[in-house]
């Protein structure tokens, strides 16, 4: 699917990349650098972190894949995660608001142990 708008990436920046072994995953990762997975990761461990439980390293996959799901199919989704400035934090919200969800259907009693703000995306306080 051709999106309408410019990557923030130009073919020139991937071939560069490219030469020192680098491979962009097409979607978020090619047209922002962002990688969703490393932050998928970073917001399980914070969550795990504040909860002082194990979460499933597998959650941070269901994230990843989400995340590249809603870019192909929602503009407004791929218009907020592309924003320079404030992209990777919106990224990290609707990860946090994702992962909220995952533990209110999953594991009801961490979800209540949670911040009424992580479920609209804020960062956990320790």
């Amino acid at each position: 699917m051709a999106f309408p708008s410019k990557p923030h990436v130009t073919l020139r920046e991937a071939k560069g990349l490219a030469e020192w072994g680098i491979i962009l995953r097409p979607g978020i990762e090619r047209d922002t650098l962002l990688t969703p997975l490393w932050v998928a990761e970073s917001v399980l461990g914070e969550a795990s972190r504040f909860l002082k439980a194990d979460l499933p390293d597998e959650w941070a996959d269901w994230l990843d894949k989400r995340a590249e799901r809603c870019y192909a199919s929602h503009a407004q989704f791929r218009q907020l995660v592309r924003r320079k400035v404030a992209g990777r934090s919106y990224l990290y919200a609707f990860f946090r608001h994702w992962l909220a969800g995952k533990l209110h259907k999953e594991r009801l009693s961490l979800y209540r142990r949670l911040p009424r703000t992580y479920l609209l995306g804020a960062p956990l306080k320790h």
